[in-house]
This record gives C-alpha cells, structure tokens and sequence, in this order.
C-alpha cells in the first residue's frame, strides 16, 4: 500500500528520525504558542461581551507578524532544519 501512495521512503525512519518525527508537531506548535505571547501586538476591543462584567472582551492581534515570522524562518532554514524535512523526496527514480 506505501509504495502505491509513493511513500514507502517514510517507513524507513532511523529511530531517532521517527522520535522527531513525533514530537516536531508538538515543539512547532510550543513556538507558535510563544510567539503569540511575546510578539508585540495591536490591541482592539471586540463584540463579544464578558458575561461576568458586561464589558466587551480585548483582543491582542499579531498573527499577521507570526505567519511573517514562520514563513522568513522556514524559507530561510533559520534553525538548521531543511525546508523538505516534513516531506523529504523520494531517492529512487
């Protein structure tokens, strides 16, 4: 079934590759979480009420600048970690 997906090369993971493979999702999402938090952001005041106060929730916004951010590190390997280490291409013809 993997060779006729063409993706047999991804059972083929050393140990320490398939560990990565495991835990990069989670470390991903970790930066993305910090970014959110240490980036600077535009504060705006939203429609959706607080039901404790009455007051209308504040919002910070700076997912523009994180997207900005992971995509100058990705297209520049920033890290180390090649652009195809997700999906690395096959080696057979």
């Amino acid at each position: 079934m993997a060779e006729a997906l063409g993706v047999e090369h991804l059972t083929e993971l050393s140990g320490t590759d398939a560990v990565w493979a495991f835990f990069t999702p989670l470390i991903i999402f970790a930066v993305f979480f910090v970014l959110q938090i240490v980036l600077p952001a535009r504060r705006v005041t939203g429609y959706v009420e607080d039901r404790v106060t009455g007051e209308p929730r504040n919002y910070r916004l700076n997912g523009l600048l994180v997207f900005v951010i992971a995509h100058i590190v990705w297209a520049f390997e920033i890290g180390g970690l090649p652009r195809d280490w997700f999906y690395p291409a096959s080696t057979e013809s």
